[in-house]
């Protein structure tokens, strides 16, 4: 229908009269609907939709009254205009209860009041859905944000805080409100006190307030943060004002910003040692070679010796740090992490017994695997336990722990330490000629060669901990070990019903349907195509093609009509905000091009049974699946692009897709059509999920 026309339903049982307003109506630029009854004009409304109704009161079958109760029920009812007779005030007080918009008495003296009315109506309708489209884009955008968004009342307790807590802390937005002071519980307890001054600041001065901070995650690992507090202005007078927030995540920034600087204190050492060798090492040789001519002529001279003693004690010092500087080239592998700390622990069992040291390991069931050199980490894992017994009395523990955060496996080394270390950061540097930190400078150099970080604390309660970092070897890093034949050669093997119904998500030009079909030639496919040039192209596409059912609309959680951002290069365009994308194609501008309204479906509402899922949603895959809860229990593969970073804000990666989809027994096959970002990373994938 011609949206400058709108479409209004006339609801009159008098023929004559109905037929007045409707040649007037179309006479005033809208269209004309007609209905002779109450039953009848219910219809009309859920079958065309109209943008507003005038209605009768008196009506055989339904009268007016039942017409508006039943509206009254339903969603997204179009506006009624009462036009009657009825003279009693109880009766227009009435249809008013039941929701009419407004009200005109029969027979219309002038259509001028009828025209403002309905202008009315319909301006009141357009702004009431700007008003829910903004509202709709506001919260995709606050629970789509890679940010911590919350609102704290006075009393510093949650209003609201998005799904983001659960990426960055690990509690859901329903586990932290039901939390009594999840905030300040979630702050670093060295850090509250500053954070409680930020909030009272906030609130006192009525001004943003910025400060880094440490949060703590639910698993206990430390995630450095950016924290933004800002008062907000109160909705409705007597409502009392909120504090907003925001939390950015820097642990990556910090992790980097760590080993940038170690890698510039090893170039800085690298040159020195270069310099040493070469303005010392030559005057050295000479001296000691001088003071062993002069030993063989005058035997008893202390001085000799102790120059010899001290010329030796020099070149042990050059060897040790050309020793650390010496390029170690691991061979890492895919290992667990538990069985190397175990065959440490039993290597240094007598060492530790003989000290009386006692060790209590609590190391994590179930861990991924990280990308280590088992042999190398073994000589770090012991270097640490080393160091950590050397520290302690008879009859002390060493406690160790390992866990996993963000996309780091971890080891925790702790220990009792009354007595801090002084300059703790010189335990990394290889210049110290006794003690067991000997093996630490090699130990964190080893670490970093595995791409992983090895740090050292000291707590106020007198504990000291060794935190090593080990990446996680990501399975879009795994899918360089998979064929490359194509996930699509796997679906073709797999037994399925003879025609197979297939759900092609994001369909675009059509071409992955052309190679589904001719994978499974008896196969059912329903394409879903949200952009509305790409939907038409596609219906065109396949319009010969019985097999294949084309649907202009996008996946998701809940229907809806979704705002969809359309990039130069439509592909990529998302319901999502495009964030790391430009890293994906090498720094490319991909302008926005449209942003554009488009219908979002769940997929369990359009039919009751699918065979395989393909998912290609640039980054709102997760939303897709759950709308399709229903039908994963049945479902034999599900494909589904992800990415090793976030390319979207919000979107989930493949950890949270393999678990989602673990709880309907498909489990992670492998990743195919890997692409690699500007750096020479894997940027993102097809994984295939299937049935155990």
């Amino acid at each position: 229908m011609d949206a400058t026309s709108p479409p209004v339903l006339v609801i009159e049982d008098d023929a004559d009269v109905r037929r007045g307003i409707s040649l007037w109506l179309t006479d005033a630029g809208y269209t004309a609907l007609e209905a002779g009854d109450g039953r009848e004009g219910l219809a009309c409304i859920r079958r065309e939709h109209p943008e507003a109704v005038l209605l009768d009161l008196r009506l055989p079958v339904l009268d007016g009254f039942e017409v508006l109760a039943a509206l009254s029920g339903e969603e997204n009812a179009p506006p009624v205009i009462v036009i009657s007779g009825q003279d009693e005030i109880t009766g227009v007080i009435r249809a008013f209860r039941l929701g009419a918009a407004d009200y005109l008495e029969k027979p219309i003296v002038s259509f001028d009041l009828l025209d403002h009315a309905l202008k009315a109506v319909l301006e009141r309708v357009r702004l009431a859905r700007d008003v829910a489209r903004a509202q709709t884009r506001y919260r995709t955008l606050v629970h789509n944000l890679p940010l911590l968004v919350f609102m704290l009342r006075a009393d510093h307790e949650l209003e609201f805080v998005n799904p983001c807590a659960q990426a960055m802390l690990g509690d859901s937005p329903e586990e932290a409100m039901g939390t009594p002071g999840w905030f300040l519980s979630r702050v670093h307890p060295d850090d509250r006190p500053r954070v409680r001054d930020c909030l009272k600041n906030a609130e006192a001065q009525e001004r943003s307030q910025v400060t880094e901070c440490r949060l703590l995650h639910k698993n206990g690992s430390t995630v450095q943060a950016l924290l933004t507090l800002m008062p907000s202005v109160p909705s409705e007078p007597g409502f009392p004002a909120l504090l907003e927030g925001i939390v950015v995540d820097l642990t990556d920034r910090v992790e980097l910003e760590r080993f940038v600087v170690q890698e510039e204190k090893l170039k800085t050492l690298g040159a020195i040692t270069a310099e040493v060798a070469h303005e010392i090492r030559n005057p050295l040789f000479s001296i000691a070679g001088f003071a062993h001519r002069l030993k063989a002529r005058l035997p008893e001279s202390r001085e000799l010796d102790i120059i010899l003693a001290e010329s030796r004690r020099l070149e042990a010092i050059l060897d040790r740090i050309g020793n650390y500087l010496h390029p170690v080239i691991p061979r890492p592998r895919l290992c667990p992490l538990a069985p190397i700390v175990t065959t440490a622990l039993d290597f240094l069992g007598p060492e530790l017994a003989a000290k009386d040291v006692q060790v209590v390991s609590r190391l994590t069931e179930n861990l991924p695997d990280a990308r280590l050199d088992p042999d190398l980490l073994s000589q770090v894992v012991s270097s640490l336990i080393r160091f950590a017994a050397s520290r302690l009395s008879g009859g002390q523990t060493v406690r160790l722990e390992t866990g996993v955060s963000h996309r780091f496996v971890l080891l925790e080394v702790r220990f009792p330490q009354p007595i801090p270390i002084k300059e703790p950061e010189l335990l990394f540097l290889p210049f110290e000629e006794k003690g067991e930190r000997m093996g630490l400078p090699l130990a964190s150099r080893l670490v970093k060669n595995m791409g992983g970080s090895l740090a050292f604390d000291q707590t106020d309660d007198g504990q000291a901990v060794f935190t090593l970092r080990l990446p996680l070897e990501t399975d879009l890093e795994r899918g360089e070990r998979l064929s490359v034949e194509g996930w699509i050669g796997t679906l073709a093997a797999l037994a399925l019903p003879s025609e197979p119904i297939v759900i092609d998500g994001g369909a675009n030009k059509g071409n992955v349907t052309v190679r589904l079909l001719a994978a499974l030639p008896r196969a059912r496919i329903m394409a879903f195509e949200p952009q509305p040039r790409l939907a038409r192209k596609l219906a065109k596409r396949f319009r010969d093609d019985p097999r294949v059912a084309v649907v202009a609309a996008a996946l998701g959680e809940e229907a809806a009509t979704l705002p969809l951002t359309v990039l130069s290069r439509p592909t990529l365009s998302s319901l999502l905000l495009p964030t790391g994308i430009r890293d994906k194609y090498a720094g490319q501008a991909l302008p926005v091009t449209e942003i554009v309204d488009v219908p979002v479906v769940r997929l369990d509402t359009r039919l009751e049974r699918a065979d395989i899922i393909k998912l290609d949603v640039q980054g709102y895959e997760l939303p897709a699946l759950r709308g399709a809860a229903d039908l994963l229990p049945g479902v034999t593969a599900v494909v589904a692009e992800t990415a090793r970073y976030p390319l979207y804000a919000g979107q989930a990666l493949l950890p949270e897709l393999e678990a989602y989809l673990a709880a309907y027994g498909l489990v992670l096959h492998g990743l195919y059509d890997y692409c690699r970002d500007a750096s020479g990373a894997i940027a993102s994938g097809d994984a295939l999920f299937l049935r155990k």
